[in-house]
């Protein structure tokens, strides 16, 4: 009831009450203009009338009120002065219809102005609220706040709730106040700029991700004034998100896939360690069997037990790694590490297909932060694509891998001397499902591709002049216990 009370008297009483006043007070003017002898220029309070009625109304009904206070100024001096018209009166109302005609004209350069101020406001905030972008500003001095629509909306506040810095921390995810009020602090000289992700706790307990960039601007030797631009990010965030969950599971599927492949050498390696634990411990029962005990026996049988069973174990260490959905943390993984627990799984392939592996390790002690599983995983594709590339009946097959330091750079060099590629393939081997393989699916190059680059490295394909395919890893390194570079 009260809405619509008030919906009622805006709409319908007012203007009618604002009017009636507006020709009382006319009426007014025109009554002590015209019969009052008064020292003073009554048409000025046309003037008041004219900037009074302009702050409501339209620039057109401006133009007419204008016109009518001119029209009454000129008709009240003609019917107090019409015996005396060319008298000092005449200068004076000359003057009351210069002043009225300048200020409207001021009125209409006013409101111009205001029109096109807030047509630029609408602007902006109709543009921040399509790209999900506010603006902030912190005065050092006062320590006021203030902000756009779009940023109260990004905090979950009222658009008329006053801000504050209290207010502002309040949201921050407790995990990134520390990160957010170091961030803060970098300002400097030759860094005015400053930009900072974290996120938002709101009131319905949902997480809001967003970015904020930040300018310092001076206003003296110790004061200054911040302005920032915040951005919703949180729909890009999920999207990265979802992007890095789905080729985890692709780089997952693509590990069980490979040890699809190798299921039936895999098994030959664990057998070959099982068997020689049978062998052993047969061995150790018969020497417990003779008189004296032969003590020496029975203890290297004990240990190609124990040797056995450690070659199993590292097998199916491997493989259990390689099968389960790892973290994609990374840590300091050495270098050697890599490529000794991909050979333990290739072993058998290897020796089944005949290929001379010379891998030149690096004598330095080198390690990579990376994710071991995954930097594995491109080893044995990159492997498994070499041995596959081959001939049945070609001879002397091999594959060279050199590590090598290259700066802050460790550069893997792999190369074959199988049938190579065409040339043209080159520029398509890390698309999506491209393949030469009879039965490949194309997405090994493109996975390990995409590790790679996850590592901020670069990974290249190309022939070997002469014959056989060569590809290079380069990855940032950690040597002698030096810097990790990233």
């Amino acid at each position: 009831m009260y809405t619509i009370f008030n919906i009622y008297w805006i709409n319908s009483v007012k203007p009618v009450i604002t009017a009636l006043v507006l020709i009382a007070v006319i009426l007014a003017i025109i009554f002590f203009d015209t019969f009052c002898s008064i020292n003073i220029s009554i048409p000025v309070f046309y003037i008041v009338v004219i900037i009074f009625y302009s702050n409501k109304e339209s620039l057109q009904r401006v133009y007419g009120l204008s016109a009518a206070c001119i029209l009454l100024t000129v008709l009240a001096f003609l019917l107090g002065h019409y015996n005396n018209i060319w008298s000092i009166e005449f200068a004076h109302c000359f003057v009351n219809l210069v002043a009225i005609i300048s200020t409207t004209f001021l009125i209409r350069k006013n409101k111009l102005k205001s029109e096109k101020l807030r047509y630029s406001e609408e602007l902006l905030t109709q543009t921040q609220e399509l790209s999900k972008t506010g603006s902030i500003r912190f005065d050092s001095p006062t320590k006021q706040v203030t902000w756009s629509h779009e940023t109260a909306r990004i905090f979950d506040y009222d658009l008329t709730k006053q801000p504050t810095l209290a207010c502002i921390y309040r949201r921050v995810h407790r995990a990134d106040i520390v990160n957010l009020k170091e961030a803060l602090t970098e300002f400097s000289d030759e860094s005015p700029l400053v930009s900072v992700q974290f996120r938002l706790m709101l009131s319905n307990d949902k997480i809001k991700y967003v970015c904020m960039l930040i300018k310092r601007v001076p206003l003296g030797d110790t004061s200054a004034v911040y302005i920032g631009a915040i951005q919703d990010i949180t729909k890009f965030k999920l999207n990265e998100f979802a992007k890095t969950k789905a080729q985890s599971d692709l780089a997952h599927a693509n590990r069980v896939s490979v040890l699809g492949e190798l299921t039936t050498t895999l098994a030959h390696d664990i057998n070959q360690p099982l068997s020689a634990i049978t062998i052993n411990s047969e061995a150790a029962g018969r020497w417990l069997a003779q008189s004296p005990i032969n003590t020496h026996e029975i203890k290297q049988n004990l240990l190609g037990i124990n040797k056995g069973a450690q070659k199993a174990s590292d097998i199916i260490q491997c493989i259990y790694a390689l099968a389960k959905k790892s973290p994609i943390d990374k840590t300091l993984v050495p270098i050697n590490s890599i490529f000794s627990e991909s050979f333990a799984l290739m072993d058998g392939l290897i020796n089944k297909t005949d290929v001379a592996i010379d891998y030149q390790g690096n004598s330095a002690d080198c390690t990579l932060f990376a994710n071991k599983v995954a930097l594995q995983q491109v080893i044995i594709n990159l492997l498994l694509n070499s041995i596959q590339a081959f001939k049945h009946d070609q001879a002397d097959k091999k594959i060279s891998i050199t590590v090598q330091i290259n700066g802050p750079n460790i550069e893997i060099i792999m190369k074959d001397n199988g049938p190579g590629f065409k040339s043209d393939s080159a520029s398509k081997f890390f698309n999506a499902f491209y393949t030469t393989k009879k039965n490949g699916m194309g997405m090994g190059l493109t996975i390990c591709s995409t590790i790679i680059k996850d590592h901020n490295g670069i990974i290249k394909i190309s022939n070997n002049p002469t014959g056989g395919a060569c590809v290079i890893l380069s990855l940032k390194a950690q040597c002698d216990g030096g810097e990790v570079y990233e």
